[in-house]
């Protein structure tokens, strides 16, 4: 016989399974937990360039209205009407 066979089981087969079950549970549910930070860090990422190129858009475009022409010494010069 073999020295392991005659020692006694510390912890039995089923608590084993149950625990190796349990790991996997926590292991599943921890990389959704990951892969749902990562896709709201992207889409939050996302939001904010949108609406930056948005707003800078809108910036150049409100600048081209009113007529600014030149940028001499950082001074925006705008004709005489």
């Amino acid at each position: 016989m073999n020295r392991v066979e005659n020692k006694e089981r510390t912890v039995s087969a089923f608590e084993h399974e149950n625990s190796l079950m349990h790991y996997g549970m926590v292991n599943k549910r921890s990389m959704i937990m990951l892969i749902s930070v990562c896709v709201t860090f992207v889409l939050i990422t996302l939001i904010f360039v949108i609406g930056y190129t948005v707003r800078e858009k809108n910036w150049l475009n409100t600048l081209t209205r009113i007529g600014v022409t030149e940028v001499a010494d950082g001074v925006h010069q705008q004709p005489n009407p």
